[in-house]
């Protein structure tokens, strides 16, 4: 069976490697150490699970984002809650800037849309997450384009766009 989950992390991993300037792309960079067990509530010598978010990019070996690619409108569908945590977890693990998800639309009114997390006794802002739509009419239109500069300047500017204005 197609992964198309699978299929669009793939794609999009190419656009941002292969069009992105100024920042490196690199994909399921493990966040070691994010999560670790308590040596001393540990009795079973579990390990836990290692988050890996889709692409993680860098500028001057400097993390600016950590980005995942979901293969699913979230401009016409509900942001599922597992979903939710997995960002909110890379938006915090990120420290400054917006986590984002990566999502495909047709929608012609699709924009990005970003929820704050935030300290429940304080108010204040712990992370920021992103829903950031990816538009398949550009997409299609930039891949299939003639060889051109103006092609490769639209095409870094959708990358940057990708990655939130980094690069």
């Amino acid at each position: 069976a197609l992964d198309m989950n699978r299929l669009w992390q793939r794609l999009l991993g190419r656009v941002l490697s292969e069009w992105g300037s100024g920042f490196e792309t690199r994909e399921e960079v493990g966040l070691r150490g994010v999560i670790a067990r308590d040596p001393a509530f540990n009795p079973r010598r579990r390990s836990v699970p290692t988050p890996r978010p889709d692409f993680a990019l860098f500028r001057n070996g400097s993390l600016v984002a950590y980005l995942d690619a979901k293969y699913r409108d979230l401009w016409e569908t509900a942001l599922p809650r597992e979903m939710l945590y997995q960002l909110s977890l890379y938006a915090a693990a990120q420290g400054q800037g917006a986590a984002a998800m990566l999502y495909p639309s047709d929608a012609p009114d699709a924009a990005e849309e970003r929820l704050v997390i935030r300290d429940p006794s304080t108010g204040s802002t712990r992370a920021t997450v992103a829903m950031r739509p990816v538009s398949l009419t550009r997409l299609e239109a930039l891949i299939t384009a003639v060889p051109s500069a103006g092609r490769d300047r639209a095409r870094s500017r959708f990358a940057q766009y990708l990655c939130g204005g980094a690069g």
